[in-house]
């Protein structure tokens, strides 16, 4: 029995619709796997209106209010600090021009407001962008770790894809770094949208 134009139809539209969903589950995976870009870092403390921990480590967070990647690099440097709370102190740097309060601004000032964490974390603002410039950072969710004396120990990201939580290199080289004074990663790529600083 021969197939009607009717069944054959149907096969082709099936067959195009499977193609497309995978299609698109590849193109999702490859996006959420795909670092954003890479400054020249700064190795040493700049001359920056922010000013250093005395006496601690001081973990420097590159975020912006719209990338939706950031919350769950909020969620990943809370969980960091369950091991680390007594010696680190961490900025989270927002740049760009303020537009309003957004759910990742809304997470950051949560974690500065947060009782366990109180005087480990501060929200900062950088609305030129003059601080992520001189930092080197580019990437929304880029983290700088800098030791007592003011030398980069530890740069990269703390989630392992966009937008993903849960256990990574980032946040166990932050760990690492206080903890044992070395991190296993000096480097991890960056997941999230561009900061949009010029250089």
């Amino acid at each position: 029995m021969r197939p009607t134009s009717r069944t054959v139809r149907r096969a082709a539209v099936g067959a195009a619709w499977l193609a497309a969903a995978t299609a698109g589950v590849g193109g999702t995976t490859v996006y959420s796997a795909a670092p954003g870009a890479r400054g020249d870092v700064a190795f040493e403390w700049p001359s920056s209106a922010l000013a250093r921990a005395p006496g601690a480590a001081t973990l420097v967070l590159f975020v912006h209010r719209k990338c939706p990647c950031t919350r769950a690099t909020l969620r990943e440097l809370e969980r960091a600090y369950v091991h680390v709370l007594e010696d680190l102190t961490t900025k989270i740097v927002f740049v760009g021009e303020a537009s309003g309060s957004s759910a990742t601004h809304r997470e950051a000032l949560r974690l500065a407001n947060d009782a366990r964490l109180a005087g480990a974390i501060t929200v900062v603002e950088d609305p030129t962008g003059d601080a992520a410039r001189r930092f080197g950072a580019k990437t929304s969710g880029e983290a700088l770790l800098y030791d007592r004396e003011g030398l980069l120990m530890f740069h990269g990201g703390l989630t392992r894809e966009r937008g993903h939580e849960g256990p990574n290199r980032g946040v166990d080289a932050v760990v690492a770094s206080i903890l044992d004074g070395a991190p296993g990663d000096r480097e991890t790529p960056v997941f999230g949208c561009s900061l949009g600083v010029d250089e």
